[in-house]
């Protein structure tokens, strides 16, 4: 099951300015647009816009991920730090699934040529 999103993920997310609506909920009929595809170029531009996309959360997750402090000595109780340490796992997943995303979107890109 998916987590809710009051995760450490999600405030941390929301901490750099990202609207965080994933976490697998459950899509509305307000949220599904229907796209008609109509020629090879119109293709080519919407996957473009894709990986652009997936780029620019790609990078705003590792920034967020690395901006987080990483010692004691940066003044943080331990306890803190292991927190911390949570909410960079979960941040370098969604990160890493961004990067899954990007390289999807590529390879169908490479795939019409």
């Amino acid at each position: 099951m998916a987590a809710p999103p009051t995760t450490l993920a999600y405030r941390a997310a929301i901490r750099v300015g990202i609207r965080y609506s994933l976490w697998m909920r459950t899509a509305t009929k307000t949220d599904q647009h229907e796209v008609r595809v109509n020629d090879r170029e119109q293709l080519i531009y919407l996957l473009t816009e894709a990986a652009e996309i997936e780029h620019g959360l790609m990078c705003t997750y590792l920034y967020a991920g690395w901006s987080l402090k990483q010692s004691a000595a940066e003044g943080v109780a331990p306890a803190q730090l292991k927190a911390i340490d949570r909410w960079r796992k979960e941040i370098r997943s969604v990160a890493m699934e961004e990067m899954a995303h990007l390289a999807t979107v590529n390879n169908l890109l490479m795939s019409i040529g």
